[in-house]
């Protein structure tokens, strides 16, 4: 499950402030593939270890947040190599 459009519409990336958008499929399965390789760092240098099935992307496509049972993670930003 996804948070809804209304919630999409304020939610914001907390150290940047740009705005975030569904992840694409593909770059969820890859990201989620990488976290069961343990391969998957979040931004402080240690590894995701609880699954995710959907995603937030920041705007600038460079930060990835994990959504859980349809809620965002908001302190977990997953940094997404260009």
């Amino acid at each position: 499950m996804m948070p809804d459009s209304a919630l999409l519409e304020i939610l914001r990336c907390p150290s940047t402030g740009q705005t975030l958008s569904r992840a694409p499929d593909k770059l969820v399965w890859h990201l989620e593939s990488e976290r069961v390789a343990g391969r998957l760092m979040d931004d402080a240098g240690n590894p995701v270890v609880e699954s995710f099935d959907r995603g937030l992307i920041r705007e600038d496509g460079l930060a990835f947040y994990p959504v859980r049972r349809g809620i965002p993670v908001m302190t977990e930003c997953v940094p997404v190599k260009p």
